[in-house]
């Protein structure tokens, strides 16, 4: 088993997608006191599994910060490569498949510790809290824009508000190969506004 662990770091070393930092301005406002600032990133043209099983092609913003001794992110936005893809297969939004797709694009694009001393054991034993997954309260599609570069229309989807709506904690083990993430606890904490301008705006919460 230690040279699965050990595999296992080397492989974190790398991450499957480069993180390019910004800056805090897609994030929610950060919380006083036990947490660190929020950070937002960039992971370009990474693949994106669509329900039926076809790969559209996307750029992903999320946002990065330690609370609690714990890793917690936010998806803040998604830009599908090529519109005609996105159109032609389906993606159910709100579903854990998609949700989980998106904390494992975050994780392995700059594989995170909040705390140095913590590490993922062998299944089927359980980690502790390690990592949480934060939704807007809501999100909306931007209008298409075409891309001179690629030929191709391009589509951005949007958080409305960035606060966080809703959350899923993940515990994790190392089974030998991969990574396996189980669900623990999920909760809300903000709801999508009503007011003029949020028209368009729709929930991503399970």
């Amino acid at each position: 088993m230690k040279k699965y662990l050990l595999l296992f770091a080397v492989l974190l070393s790398f991450g499957a997608y480069n993180a390019y930092a910004q800056g805090p301005f897609y994030c929610p406002a950060t919380q006083i006191g036990a947490c660190t600032r929020w950070d937002d990133y960039w992971i370009y043209n990474v693949d994106i599994l669509m329900d039926d099983g076809f790969i559209c092609k996307a750029d992903v913003k999320y946002c990065r910060k330690c609370c609690y001794g714990k890793a917690e992110y936010y998806f803040a936005y998604i830009k599908f490569k090529d519109e005609s893809c996105r159109l032609a297969h389906p993606l159910t939004l709100t579903s854990s498949t998609f949700h989980l797709q998106l904390l494992k694009l975050f994780f392995w694009a700059d594989p995170f510790f909040c705390d140095l001393n913590e590490q993922i054991p062998p299944c089927p034993n359980q980690s502790v809290l390690m990592m949480t997954l934060n939704l807007a309260p809501c999100y909306r599609w931007g209008i298409p824009t075409y891309n001179v570069t690629t030929g191709l229309y391009e589509t951005g989807l949007e958080a409305c508000i960035n606060e966080v709506g809703c959350y899923k904690n993940y515990t994790l083990c190392f089974n030998g190969y991969s990574i396996e993430y189980t669900p623990l606890s999920s909760g809300y904490s903000a709801i999508c506004p009503t007011s003029p301008g949020y028209q368009s705006c729709f929930s991503l919460c399970e």
